[in-house]
């Protein structure tokens, strides 16, 4: 399994495309995306009791030429300006239309300090 990982400058707005790949394209919906920060490498797990750094906005997006069908997810530059530069984990907390849910397989965010805010 590849790990995906996103760096990104404290600060500035952060926006993550995501693919809706269930057995049914467009059947599902993204419920919350959320970011917790974790102490150490990538590979660090998170601690339970560590506080959601931050929650993603979830828009849906209709497929187009360049990207099926899927969400956007937003964190606004003055909620990533509160986040210390870091490591975070993020997964996705899917609803697959039928009462059950699937939490995806986690993507890590690098948040690194700017030189210039």
């Amino acid at each position: 399994m590849a790990t995906t990982v996103y760096t990104r400058q404290r600060g500035e707005t952060i926006i993550i495309s995501v693919a809706d790949t269930g057995a049914v394209s467009g059947g599902e919906s993204l419920v919350s995306a959320h970011i917790r920060q974790i102490n150490g490498s990538l590979s660090t797990p998170v601690n339970p009791s560590q506080p959601v750094a931050a929650s993603f906005v979830v828009t849906f997006k209709a497929a187009d030429a360049n990207f099926p069908i899927g969400w956007l997810l937003t964190l606004d530059a003055t909620s990533c300006l509160a986040l210390s530069a870091g490591n975070y984990k993020l997964d996705l907390k899917i609803s697959d239309g039928l009462g059950g849910f699937i939490v995806t397989d986690p993507s890590y965010v690098v948040i690194q300090e700017p030189a210039t805010l």
